[in-house]
């Protein structure tokens, strides 16, 4: 079977992005690749709180993501990107049901507990120039701690729910986003904040996955 092709348009926003890394997610999922092969349409995404927004065209694994709601979208969905217990609006749902029901299921891949997903990311992302040499990752939910890297004092740290944490580390949501929406609380220097921003842009990307 054809590895489904997610794409993305030049410079795209971290809406977009986000999107993609789920996408991407779904694609390497032996359970939902199927569904991308199959899934012929255009929907979009459009955020209830901010200006955000994404189309996506999907054709039979070849899937291109690009910035705004395009007026071919059969399907329009508007949802609060921040906050999952919001029951989103959905418009077209009644034309394209296939296309809802398969779109419900690609969008939210499984994904692994933060943990798992915070060791995945490290392992992406600990050789890059710059990085800090240890990582301390804390659950405010329950005060769980994870350090990654060398022992001693950590040389950055990021505290944040369970979920912000999964969310984050998984690519799923852009890190510097998270950040300055204060879903992440982190602790250390501006310049380990850059590597590790541009370091989880990739890997929301898709780059070494």
């Amino acid at each position: 079977m054809t590895q489904p092709q997610i794409e993305v348009t030049p410079d795209a926003p971290p809406v977009v992005l986000g999107v993609a890394a789920r996408l991407k997610r779904s694609a390497a999922d032996r359970g939902l690749v199927k569904r991308l092969q199959r899934m012929k349409g255009i929907l979009a995404l459009r955020s209830s709180t901010d200006k955000q927004s994404t189309t996506i065209r999907f054709d039979r694994g070849r899937v291109r993501l690009e910035p705004g709601v395009s007026p071919e979208a059969g399907l329009v969905i508007t949802l609060d990107f921040n906050d999952d217990s919001v029951k989103p609006k959905v418009r077209g749902a009644l034309r394209h049901p296939l296309l809802g029901l398969a779109a419900a299921k690609v969008l939210e891949p499984p994904l692994g507990s933060w943990q798992t997903e915070a060791r995945a990311f490290w392992e992406f992302a600990q050789n890059a120039p710059r990085m800090p040499r240890s990582l301390l990752v804390v659950c405010t939910d329950d005060g769980t701690q994870l350090q990654l890297g060398e022992a001693g004092d950590p040389e950055y740290q990021v505290h944040a729910t369970a979920k912000a944490l999964q969310s984050a580390f998984s690519g799923s949501s852009i890190f510097l986003e998270d950040v300055l929406n204060h879903r992440l609380l982190v602790v250390g220097s501006l310049e380990h904040a850059s590597v590790l921003t541009g370091r989880a842009i990739a890997w929301a990307m898709g780059e070494g996955r």
